[in-house]
């Protein structure tokens, strides 16, 4: 047990050193997850870079419904917009927050349940 002990302490060494390289870097560890998670969500969706980063610049990097940005400070990326898609085809409509596109989904895209909703909070 004991003869395990060295290389488990130097491959943690080496994991710690790994990450704090990482973090070194500008963006560090958090933007390094973002690209991973926003490549994994492209090809889950089925959707290229190249279409993602043109919606984006045709919704000029806000929501297609509630048009908060996502852009902070110093033009640095706060968060990234959802990629908002037809669940019947499958079809890539557009960019939403994260908000917005909790939203759509727990009223199953429903136009009827919104509009009630609207109406409900008018008359309120």
């Amino acid at each position: 047990m004991d003869i395990l002990r060295p290389a488990l302490t130097s491959s943690a060494a080496r994991t710690a050193d790994r990450k704090a390289r990482r973090n070194a870097t500008p963006g560090g560890e958090r933007a390094r997850q973002r690209r991973h998670n926003l490549s994994a969500t492209l090809r889950r969706h089925n959707v290229t870079m190249d279409e993602y980063l043109h919606q984006l610049d045709a919704q000029n990097g806000t929501c297609a419904i509630c048009g908060s940005e996502t852009v902070g400070a110093m033009g640095v990326s706060t968060r990234r917009l959802c990629i908002d898609h037809d669940h019947g085809d499958e079809h890539f409509r557009a960019l939403l927050c994260d908000l917005c596109n909790r939203l759509l989904g727990i009223v199953s895209d429903s136009t009827e349940w919104l509009q009630a909703a609207i109406l409900y909070l008018q008359t309120h």
